[in-house]
């Protein structure tokens, strides 16, 4: 992928501004702010899908290489970044707006969730852990504030402790 092209349909990351166009709207109102919330929303399931592929079909390199890329796009922190900071660092970092983090914190859980599939599915067993770890975290701290994705993250968490203790069970 090419340097300041990102994993969104190959839109740039620049922050304010289209590279190639007017500036990005900053503030939004009604109908227009949702559909623009909503669309990078979609965008985001859309690159998370491409990346998926990209695992199923085993190339991890280029599947890790766009989750990266997504994860630096969502939050402006590559993968291995915000498992170092863990849990506590992540909320730090997202700021004071409760609304923010918990968004942040839920597409941040989704993608280091999909790292520890690819992981996972390269054999490294003890990274894929850590990952699906944090995930979890984060996830539960999502259910814990006021998230209309309330529902889709219990889900998650349930799914998440099945690989957690099975492979404490070995």
């Amino acid at each position: 992928m090419p340097v300041g092209v990102t994993a969104f349909s190959g839109v740039k990351a620049v922050k304010g501004a289209g590279a190639d166009g007017p500036p990005a709207p900053i503030l939004l109102r009604g109908k227009v702010q949702k559909d623009y919330i909503m669309r990078l929303i979609e965008e985001f399931f859309k690159a998370l899908a491409r990346i998926i592929m990209k695992r199923e079909k085993k190339d991890y390199t280029e599947a890790s290489h766009e989750l990266d890329g997504l994860s630096k796009l969502v939050t402006g922190f590559g993968l291995e970044h915000l498992k170092s900071l863990g849990a506590d660092g992540i909320m730090y970092v997202f700021g004071n707006d409760p609304k923010t983090i918990t968004e942040k914190m839920y597409y941040t859980a989704k993608m280091l969730r999909e790292d520890g599939n690819i992981l996972e599915a390269q054999g490294l067993t003890d990274d894929s852990l850590k990952s699906f770890a944090l995930s979890k975290e984060l996830f539960e701290l999502v259910l814990r504030s006021d998230s209309p994705e309330k529902d889709n993250t219990l889900k998650e968490i349930e799914e998440l402790e099945r690989i957690l203790h099975k492979d404490t069970r070995v």
